[in-house]
């Protein structure tokens, strides 16, 4: 499943990423919009998409790692943690 979820992610960001370059070749622009504001919307998305994947990853690992718990053994920490708080980490916060 995390799988999946990873590869449709990627494949969406990939595809948002070359969204302004494909715009750029069918609809052909100014030089100014070639040169400067292409590449820095895909340098914009593609950054962006770095930041959510790494934090789609950290959050797919917390729900694997809670629902691989035994029967009889829960762990308090991961109860504890709400997944939703890893979103909200600094970019250059990493441990």
């Amino acid at each position: 499943m995390k799988r999946l979820i990873l590869s449709l992610y990627r494949t969406i960001a990939i595809l948002a990423v070359a969204l302004p370059i494909s715009l750029n070749i069918i609809f052909q622009g100014d030089v100014i919009t070639s040169i400067l504001y292409v590449p820095l919307t895909s340098l914009l998305l593609s950054s962006m998409f770095i930041f959510l994947d790494k934090r789609l990853v950290e959050l797919l690992t917390l729900f694997e790692k809670a629902s691989s718990r035994s029967h009889g053994q829960i762990n308090s920490r991961a109860l504890n943690t709400n997944p939703l708080s890893l979103l909200s980490k600094c970019v250059f916060c990493h441990d």
